[in-house]
């Protein structure tokens, strides 16, 4: 009963994340509506989508990280997917720019809470041996929704047209409008099923060492930030890559190759979604399987790097391709690819961060990977577009350069991220560099070697 309760309950998270995603980038398929409703230009749009949002999300993480480390977790989560799914809805009344991102910001605030806290969670629901697949599960959830968020931006796009509402203030809703109320409906059902059945869970206090007390957030982010820094640097340019795609793709389509709003979301975000999750679930398998011979930490950064070497020539032929079928095959490829190379920093927290201090150090990964991704990224692909290149295909070509540069930077941050663990022989929630800042500390059972949690022999 205890395991069906916590499969549920990351069922729950996991689905919430994925509307999360979607409810955050389903402007990325309204992008010419808006352009023509509210005077925009492609730039504008681009801060509209990344740094309007991303800057307030990153803001809000550690405070949220903080609080979630201290107070109830399910009544801090309700309270953001409330003001989530408002922020959406309420979007469709915009009458202006400014108005538009001010909504964004709100939006933001209360999804800084959902990451933490569903990490966090999760990881109090399953012991430090169960933990990798419900992660690798809940992960998924963001992928899904970053990849299938045009399906089901189209999915509610297609319904809108079919709708003649009139709205208060606005009179004749436009089908962009009624899209957002549309694609806010879900999470509102999901926090209402999340209130219902999810239980705060005990936090994981079972081995002394895992007191409040007994690792320091600085000293756990002194003997570990050789391992977070630069996974969650490379996972950040991993993401842009992704999301870059995500977010320009449907454009790019409409643009370039003639496809409706409709049909450029049905066609990316089916492709997106199968590929995706894929390449995500097939993270824990391989990283098993090269465990046997190696420890953990090393297996998965192995596996990481080797997909993202893997999706360097599908973004090439995704963006440079002239040919429709061609380049998506390319965004096929590197797509699969790129979900399977992103999971590495949520295994890592699981695998070495102490349940006292998770929430904090799954907020400081996440505003790594975001201000990154996010905030560079929705800006840096018009940019390149206007400055380089000129026709349909502009933008295509931005985000094949784009990503390839920022794939070949993240290839070379695990390589030495591989370097560092093989000369450490870390496995487990503590280096032997804690050692010197713990040494009044008892040893405790969870700092032993074999059990695949300590570090490993010599």
């Amino acid at each position: 009963m205890a395991k069906a309760q916590a499969w549920t309950v990351t069922a729950l998270l996991t689905l919430l994340t994925v509307v999360s995603f979607v409810d955050r980038q389903v402007l990325a398929l309204l992008v010419d509506d808006l352009k023509a409703d509210l005077q925009i230009s492609d730039i504008q749009f681009g801060v509209l989508i990344g740094p309007a949002f991303i800057i307030t999300y990153n803001l809000l993480l550690m405070p949220a990280a903080f609080l979630i480390d201290r107070w109830n977790r399910k009544l801090l989560l309700i309270f953001g997917c409330v003001l989530w799914t408002a922020m959406t809805a309420l979007s469709a009344f915009a009458q202006s720019y400014e108005q538009l991102v001010t909504l964004r910001l709100g939006l933001a605030v209360g999804e800084a809470f959902l990451g933490p806290i569903a990490i966090s969670i999760i990881g109090d629901l399953f012991s430090r041996d169960e933990r990798s697949l419900p992660t690798a599960v809940f992960v998924a959830g963001g992928t899904v929704g970053t990849t299938s968020a045009t399906f089901f931006s189209a999915l509610a796009y297609e319904w809108a047209m079919s709708i003649h509402l009139v709205l208060p203030t606005i009179g004749v809703a436009a089908p962009w409008r009624l899209t957002l109320i549309a694609v806010a409906m879900p999470a509102a059902v999901l926090g209402v099923l999340f209130t219902l059945f999810a239980r705060e869970p005990m936090r994981d206090t079972a081995d002394p060492g895992d007191r409040p007390d007994a690792v320091s957030l600085g000293t756990h982010a002194r003997s570990h930030g050789v391992i977070y820094l630069p996974a969650c640097l490379a996972a950040g340019l991993v993401l842009m890559s992704s999301s870059a795609i995500n977010i320009w793709g449907p454009a790019f389509l409409m643009r370039a190759h003639g496809l409706t709003q409709v049909e450029a979301g049905y066609l990316l975000g089916a492709t997106s979604l199968v590929v995706s999750v894929t390449g995500l679930l097939s993270f824990p398998i391989l990283a098993r399987w090269r465990a046997r011979s190696r420890p953990r930490s090393t297996a998965m950064t192995e596996i990481s790097a080797a997909a993202t070497a893997c999706a360097i020539p599908g973004l090439a032929l995704a963006g440079l391709s002239g040919t429709l079928w061609i380049s998506m095959a390319g965004v096929g490829m590197s797509l699969g690819c790129l979900a399977c190379a992103l999971a590495l920093p949520t295994q890592l927290i699981q695998l070495h961060t102490l349940s006292s201090i998770k929430a904090r150090v799954t907020a400081f990964a996440l505003f790594v990977m975001f201000l990154i991704s996010i905030g560079i990224g929705p800006v840096l692909i018009p940019i390149v577009a206007q400055a380089v290149f000129a026709g349909p295909f502009a933008l295509g070509r931005a985000l094949a350069v784009s990503g390839v540069l920022a794939c070949g930077g993240a290839l070379l941050l695990k390589l030495w991220l591989h370097r560092q663990l093989m000369l450490m022989r870390v496995d487990g929630p503590l280096l032997r560099a804690d050692a010197s800042a713990e040494a009044s500390a008892p040893q405790y059972p969870f700092m032993q070697s074999r059990n695949g949690l300590g570090a490993e022999p010599e």
